[in-house]
């Protein structure tokens, strides 16, 4: 019964660490996303050149909202579709893929800029990662300017 007992208690820590692991890994790589070079001119700007908030949306996948990630020295805001749509964000991310293996990763993922304008700008941003002893590193990226 004592070995049970153990053997229990190691699973469940081991458990714990692969998902303390997971959810470090997912914030190390959405802040790669969104700090991603080839769309920070896509970030609005406010008139007294400060810039918004990153903004989420929740659909299709949910990205847990304690996850430590900043964008201009702010927490992303997270809103469901409907959130985004009735109080007309100008700017978000929306994710479609996040796959994250112990040695590499595929995230997708569309920026949409100037949503509201006459003249939306929707990038579509496919990345590949790959792990190293620093951390998350891109492998292979795809943009597609829609």
């Amino acid at each position: 019964m004592r070995k049970l007992f153990i053997l229990l208690s190691i699973c469940i820590s081991y458990t714990h660490l692969l998902q303390a692991q997971t959810s470090d890994d997912r914030a190390q790589l959405l802040q790669l996303c969104i700090d991603l070079p080839e769309i920070q001119a896509n970030y609005p700007t406010f008139e007294n050149e400060s810039k918004a908030a990153a903004y989420i949306m929740q659909y299709p996948l949910t990205i847990p909202e304690n996850l430590p990630i900043h964008k201009f020295e702010k927490k992303p805001v997270y809103m469901t579709r409907s959130e985004i749509y009735d109080n007309h964000v100008d700017a978000y991310f929306l994710f479609k893929q996040i796959e994250i293996g112990s040695e590499s990763a595929q995230i997708e993922f569309t920026m949409y800029s100037n949503y509201n304008s006459n003249t939306p700008q929707i990038v579509d941003v496919y990345l590949n990662f790959q792990k190293s002893s620093t951390g998350w590193l891109i492998s292979n990226q795809k943009l597609e300017n829609k």
